[in-house]
């Protein structure tokens, strides 16, 4: 069977290179101690009911032995057991992903039907264990017995509970989602593919090493890696063929021909990238929200704690990639996906917030590849980022005083606001939108183009294109209160600004119209982009981070009389003390969901070294069916555990499966991170090609 043609992503920037799966060190953020759900006929060491994940884990640290406990069906994702006694122990259909089963002795239990993916079972005892059905998977080290066996071993040797980790290409983390089929993998030497050729032929037990080679005698190397994100291989996930004893059974045979390319395979809609899972807005009945409310924030500590983010139960987060010059440099901050084209979707970009050299990277989230797709020396701290609805990119720097001039506008004052070819990274300035320090940039229906100037006072801005798609020349307006009915609310009016002077300094500008400020306006969105107002896409979410609110603005107010016509009200939409509570603070990116929700991350700053001890939020403001101007009382979603960090670029994929979310500034390693939040019912990214045991 020949590989699949090659679909199409973004290009490297001139001296950039891809970023290797053996390079990529990022680490799958840990779970939280999620809620036994299904253990009614659960027994204790004792003989009890065991009915929370508490209560094993106590167990554990107690050292207390499990042996024959009766977990039948039980969900334990994530669970740590590490050093646990399970012998004879009973988890048929259990779920146990992302377990972490280091040590433990497990001889004799029964795993049959058991969904192990991405646990962690280096040095456990599997001794006589039966995992007829199961799904399980291991962490092991390339080169090791771990995962390498000779002709001459009746059994891998990490069912005897030998494996080791460390070293070679592979670090070890425990990996939340799963991808089937087939894909690259690491860049291997000669010797260690001629190696994998040789095992490959004589040993039952195949590695799942995620290389596209010619197999002899159609022997292939199976493909089931346990992370979309890259081609990092701890955690292998193998589907053990109903039935089968002990031998691993390949579930997909990858033979291609010399001349086949190692590619990914389409899905039918999108080349080679499809989404599974639940979308985040799903309500079970009987509830009012898609998720249980943290009620507080997390203690933090520098570094975070084993996880980076508390989560609502039912979530899981997982890193998408993290920090490594130079294909992902410091100071990650928005993000967007290519919202439309082909495979839409899968390629996620980022800016990253530099003080000089920055620009945008990208992820494949099918591949997993991570790369620059433009950076330039005079560059300053990208921070906006948008997908234009003719297939670009636009990034903009936020910075009221720049430092690096852009050699064409070298009297403009602030940043600038560039739009670049996602294919070839070659880039154009923007200088009718106006110099200033930018961060939200959203259009609306109409193909107009909004924006803020982050700065105190702070304007917002909408930018009208003489041509559709050219954003080189156009009007640029700025936002004027006129019969206020608040603290800066109330029907609002856009006043033009002369065209010459915006291109210098858009604030001088507005100011000398008499527009309206705001305390430090940051992020801005629209239902245009991957979500939906459910109000006909009309209204525009600015972030008032100072002034803890996000204003709501209707674009085209129903019911305006004559004397409003042309003109936009302008109200609270979330406030601190009115419909969010006194620790909503310093409100800064947002992201819309396809039900009117809107995730608003948090920027409040401090560190540890300050006295800083909980951590920055995430918020989320339920759709309001009947106020346009004010959400349904806010909640809080999630919490990061890093005094030192705080989040970044919220952003819903446009399945509405994923929260995107980057960790800025992270204390400990130093190392930012992206992060996928998902629920945990089938947090997977998969290929159509549907794995089938032979």
């Amino acid at each position: 069977m020949g590989c699949p043609t090659t679909v199409a992503g973004p290009r490297r920037a001139e001296g950039g290179t891809a970023s290797r799966p053996g390079s990529w060190r990022a680490r799958a953020a840990s779970y939280q101690a999620w809620q036994v759900v299904n253990t009614a006929q659960g027994k204790g060491p004792s003989g009890g009911r065991i009915d929370a994940l508490q209560d094993l884990v106590a167990n554990v640290a107690n050292e207390e032995s499990l042996a024959g406990v009766r977990l039948d069906g039980a969900w334990l994702e994530g669970i740590s057991l590490v050093g646990a006694t399970l012998e004879r122990a009973s988890l048929r259909d259990a779920i146990l992903r992302g377990a972490d089963l280091r040590g433990a002795n497990l001889q004799g239990a029964d795993l049959t039907g058991a969904d192990l993916t991405g646990c962690d079972l280096r040095d456990a005892v599997l001794k006589g264990v039966r995992i007829l059905g199961a799904t399980i998977c291991w962490t092991c080290s390339l080169g090791t017995s771990s995962c390498f066996h000779s002709p001459t071993e009746s059994r891998p040797s990490w069912l005897n509970g030998s494996s080791q980790s460390g070293g070679g290409l592979l670090s070890s983390h425990r990996p939340v989602f799963a991808l089937r089929g087939r894909r690259t993998g690491p860049e291997l030497t000669k010797v260690q593919r001629r190696q994998l050729r040789a095992e490959s032929r004589h040993s039952r037990y195949l590695a799942a090493i995620g290389l596209c080679v010619r197999p002899a005698k159609s022997v292939g190397l199976f493909v089931l890696t346990p992370f979309p994100w890259s081609c990092v291989m701890p955690g292998n996930t193998v589907v053990l063929a109903r039935g089968a004893a002990v031998a691993l059974v390949t579930a997909l045979a990858a033979a291609c021909s010399s001349n086949d390319a190692p590619t990914t395979p389409p899905d039918g809609t999108s080349p080679g990238f499809t989404e599974t899972g639940l979308a985040l807005d799903v309500i079970e009945p009987g509830q009012t929200l898609p998720f249980t409310p943290v009620t507080s924030s997390a203690t933090c500590r520098v570094g975070g704690a084993g996880q980076q983010v508390l989560l609502p139960p039912g979530f899981a987060a997982s890193v998408v990639a993290a920090e490594a010059e130079p294909n992902y440099p410091n100071a990650a901050d928005m993000n967007t996906v290519n919202e439309s084209g082909a495979s839409s979707g899968r390629f996620l970009y980022r800016t990253h917030e530099l003080g000089d050299n920055a620009g945008v990277s990208v992820t494949d989230l099918h591949t997993g590849d991570t790369h620059i797709v433009a950076r330039r020396a005079d560059w300053e701290r990208f921070d906006g980022i948008a997908w234009t609805p003719w297939g670009t990119i636009l990034a903009a720097e936020e910075v009221t005083t720049s430092v690096l001039k852009d050699p064409e506008l070298p009297t403009a004052k602030g940043g600038h606001v560039y739009e670049i070819d996602p294919q070839t990274g070659s880039a154009k300035l923007l200088a009718a939108v106006g110099s200033r320090s930018h961060e939200g940039l959203r259009f609306d229906a109409q193909g107009n183009l909004y924006g803020i100037s982050e700065s105190s006072p702070g304007y917002i801005y909408r930018f009208v294109p003489a041509k559709a798609g050219d954003l080189t020349v156009g009007d640029l307006y700025a936002l004027r209160v006129v019969e206020q009915i608040g603290d800066r609310t109330g029907w609002a009016e856009w006043v033009k600004l002369d065209p010459d002077a915006v291109k210098l300094d858009s604030d001088a500008e507005a100011a000398r119209v008499q527009a309206t400020g705001y305390g430090r306006p940051e992020d801005i969105e629209t239902g245009t982009s991957t979500g939906d107002d459910k109000r006909g896409n009309r209204m525009l979410y600015v972030a008032v981070t100072t002034e803890a609110r996000v204003l709501a603005i209707d674009l085209n107010p129903s019911g305006a009389g004559p004397e409003h016509q042309g003109q936009v009200f302008v109200s609270d939409y979330v406030k601190a003390g009115a419909n969010a509570p006194a620790d909503f603070s310093f409100p800064d990116n947002l992201s819309l969901d396809a039900s009117g929700d809107l995730f608003i991350t948090e920027d409040p700053g401090g560190n540890a070294s300050e006295g800083k001890t909980l951590g920055d939020d995430v918020w989320f403001a339920p759709f309001n069916p009947g106020s346009s101007a004010q959400s349904k009382p806010a909640v809080r979603f999630l919490s990061i555990t890093d005094c030192e960090a705080e989040p970044t670029g919220v952003y819903v994929s446009p399945s509405g499966k994923t929260l995107f979310l980057n960790i800025q500034h992270r204390g400990g390693d130093g190392q930012d991170l992206t992060l996928g939040i998902q629920r945990l019912s089938d947090v997977q990214f998969r290929t159509t090609t549907t794995a089938s045991n032979p």
